[in-house]
């Protein structure tokens, strides 16, 4: 019998303790297994770029990462690293994504048949979503949103199991999927009210019905308490990995809350305006992910879905609208390269449901009235349509088995950096890699990583003087930081090392390779070898397929050389290298800013201009950039340029006392 078709009567009113034969379940695995070996063949074989590295680490140590602990995903990554006993710590951790991506596609089948009892839609709309281009991504690096994904659609089905059967399991079981779900990532907290002010509507007032309440209320409860005593617990016992030490309640308040980023959320201005264009951007990156046309067709399939079953709709609808919008609101994103990049994994959810919207078009238009040969040569033709164009479009920027750019580039700085030595990582991939080649693979016991969290942790600074200490903050401030890192240059007697360049008062600065180094004056200073004994699996622009870590990457690397070259004399070439490096940070106002600050001490006035003034056109309220642009107009005399640069500065940050004195400076200069 051929089990992608249309089910007959017989299976359209299966018994409601039945709500899936054999046949669907088959369709189901064979769906996910389809997405599962194209993860497999496109699976990153070691660490990658963001939260990868620390993200493996905490998995196995048991430890905790970045806020908000993800307690759940590091006790189910510890199981994949423990149970599979092959291949590195990262492919297995990276495996477990592939996983829990081809379960939510398993799912997703599951949930189309239910609403459509279609099974070449439910095939259709999973396949759509297992090769759309976030949700891809994500199946092929150590990362939290498989899971997430994963447990969204299991919670979607329970409801719409419930709703069709009132078993209370159903309800209850959803409940505690929601609460555990909540210890892996905090978005699918989203759903929480959508889905129980469904179950109220849907469900009435009753006493029977309000036992049923009550025990899933308990259940999301127990789920989202209990998991969350994991961190406590493991912080207790000081794993390496234990961002936030929350073992008393204001750390621990801090860390499930996230404090230590709260200014993503409070820094950025909030308007109308602004709403309406982070709209445009989820709009343009929605249309991304199923390949142009093909996303837009879901609007239609919540009408259609409207007219058969308005409760699903309805249900699906408002999911889709509080994860797109919730995923906007919350974060409040700017506009930037760097925060788009990080958004866009928060609207997984959201093209979840879209796909599942995407396989009631597919129901209806292959139901339309028409031979049966007809039928079944348009569902093949829309079956592969919408499977066929994501896979073959995104193919080639989702395929990592060939990523080394992270680990090359963590081998490298790790070699780089001297016996005994402290170092200071100022990027997720320099500070995270690092952490994973330590923690995990054992490398470079011998190096003390300063500020694994984002700021020094108090064991690198523990024997200062206790009346300095004192002064501190609770996570030390940059001020604070720089107060620490001048006594380590000073009173330590261990090298220090940083991946961007810092103020150091009383010490030198020199190039290290990728690295700076920082020595107390007159100090004779023995280097390990760096570019010559550096290894790279690639660094060919043709290989990063759009990764924007891989960019960040090539960034630091021709950055690094062309300062290098330049200590040596070589003009031409270093320069040549400072605008490679440009190319690759032409969407980073960070990076540009950096490299004009280079070129400006190195007396290459015009290349400074040139990478100041791209970076204030990235972001045109970037006050640093704005104000360096006009301190390099100022050294060439150029007053009247220099007077505008700080003009526009002060209109962003009227306050900045450095900035008016050099107006006031120009003016003077001006005025004759």
């Amino acid at each position: 019998m051929d089990v992608i078709q249309e089910v007959d009567e017989s299976v359209r009113y299966r018994r409601p303790n039945r709500p899936f034969d054999l046949d669907d379940y088959t369709v189901a695995a064979f769906t996910a297994v389809a997405a599962l070996a194209v993860y497999l063949r496109t699976l990153a074989p070691t660490v990658t770029g963001e939260d990868s590295g620390e993200l493996i680490a905490a998995a196995y140590t048991l430890g905790i990462p970045h806020p908000t602990g993800y307690p759940l995903w590091c006790i189910v990554g510890k199981l994949f690293i423990e149970l599979l006993p092959f291949n590195s710590v990262a492919w297995r951790v990276a495996f477990m994504s592939a996983f829990f991506s081809a379960a939510t596609v398993y799912v997703v089948t599951l949930i189309i048949i239910k609403l459509t009892r279609n099974r070449w839609a439910a095939v259709a709309g999973a396949l759509a979503l297992a090769f759309s281009f976030e949700f891809w991504e994500q199946s092929v690096i150590a990362e939290v949103y498989s899971l997430n994904a994963y447990l969204t659609a299991l919670c979607i089905l329970l409801v719409l199991r419930w709703q069709d059967e009132r078993r209370p399991g159903l309800l209850i079981a959803c409940g505690l999927c929601l609460g555990l779900g909540i210890g892996n990532h905090s978005i699918i907290a989203l759903a929480v009210p959508v889905i129980a002010l469904y179950a109220l509507a849907l469900g009435g007032i009753s006493r029977e019905i309000l036992w049923t309440y009550s025990r899933a209320v308990a259940a999301f409860c127990a789920g989202l308490l209990l998991i969350h005593l994991y961190l406590p617990i493991r912080s207790m016992a000081n794993p390496p990995m234990d961002w936030g030490n929350p073992e008393t309640l204001s750390n621990f308040w801090d860390v499930v809350t996230r404090a230590q980023y709260a200014f993503i959320m409070t820094d950025g201005p909030r308007s109308l305006p602004r709403f309406m264009e982070q709209l445009q951007v989820f709009a343009g990156i929605y249309s991304q992910q199923f390949t142009t046309g093909i996303g837009w067709l879901a609007p239609v399939g919540i009408a259609l879905l409207a007219r058969k079953r308005l409760g699903p709709a309805i249900l699906l609808t408002l999911l889709f609208l509080a994860f797109a919008i919730g995923a906007i609101l919350i974060p409040n994103f700017g506009f930037d390269r760097m925060a788009i990049w990080i958004n866009t994994t928060y609207w997984i959810p959201a093209y979840l449901i879209a796909a599942i919207f995407l396989g009631v078009v597919v129901a209806t238009v292959t139901s339309l009235p028409a031979s049966r040969a007809l039928q079944r040569v348009l569902a093949i033709t829309l079956t592969l349509t919408a499977s066929a164009l994501p896979l073959a479009t995104h193919f080639q920027q989702n395929d990592k088995s060939r990523y080394y750019f992270v680990d090359d580039y963590a081998h490298n700085v790790m070699n780089t950096l001297a016996p005994g030595a402290i170092f200071f990582g100022d990027s997720d991939h320099a500070l995270f890699s690092a952490m994973y080649l330590q923690i995990v693979e054992d490398l470079r016991p011998d190096v003390t990583i300063a500020n694994p969290y984002g700021y020094p942790v108090e064991k690198i600074y523990s024997a200062m003087p206790e009346n300095v200490k004192r002064t501190f903050s609770k996570r030390p401030t940059e001020a604070d930081e720089a107060v620490i890192l001048h006594w380590l240059v000073h009173e330590s007697g261990r090298p220090v090392y940083s991946t961007a360049k810092r103020s150091v008062e009383d010490s030198v600065t020199a190039n290290a390779g990728l690295l700076y180094r920082y020595t107390p004056p007159g100090m004779e200073v023995t280097q390990p070898p760096t570019w010559n004994a550096y290894k790279w699996h690639s660094l060919d622009e043709t290989d990063i397929h759009g990764d924007w870590t891989a960019e960040l990457i090539l960034f630091d690397v021709h950055f690094a050389r062309g300062r290098t070259l330049l200590d040596e004399g070589q003009r031409e070439e270093g320069i040549e290298a400072f605008d490679l490096a440009a190319h690759f940070s032409r969407a980073d106002a960070f990076g540009l800013n950096n490299l004009g600050s280079a070129a400006a001490e190195y007396g290459l006035t015009a290349k400074a201009i040139e990478y100041f003034s791209a970076a204030c056109d990235v972001d045109p309220h970037f006050v640093v950039a704005s104000r360096n642009l006009g301190k390099v107009y100022l050294r060439d005399g150029q007053y009247r340029k220099a007077l505008d640069q700080f003009e526009q500065a002060l209109a962003l940050a009227p306050q900045d006392e450095a900035t008016q004195k050099l107006k006031a400076y120009c003016e003077q200069k001006l005025s004759g």
